[in-house]
């Protein structure tokens, strides 16, 4: 295989509850956020998608995981403006799978 060939491998997880958080951040400090969940199951696209804020069916476990990982990701980025970082859910464990 050439060294210019990128290789791209996904794995579907059911049963995955879809989170997104929004932040305005300075610095790479978090100045404000806010969780919001999506309704259906994970693997709706985002245009099709109802959220719901507050949330509804995640655990303080979890939102804290999420709320851990947004900070660790804005202060690694060095985010200084607004953030989206879209969340997968699945017993406590949490997985990004997008940041913009």
């Amino acid at each position: 295989m050439s060294a210019d060939v990128s290789i791209f491998i996904s794995k579907f997880i059911t049963n995955t509850k879809e989170i997104d958080v929004d932040a305005v951040t300075y610095a790479g400090c978090v100045v404000v956020s806010a969780i919001t969940e999506h309704v259906e199951n994970a693997g709706v696209h985002s245009g099709d998608a109802t959220l719901v804020l507050p949330v509804q069916d995640l655990d303080q476990t979890t939102i804290e995981k999420i709320q851990e990982a947004t900070r660790v990701i804005a202060l690694q980025l060095i985010v200084s403006g607004p953030l989206n970082i879209q969340f997968i859910a699945k017993d406590d464990e949490i997985k990004v799978i997008e940041c913009n």
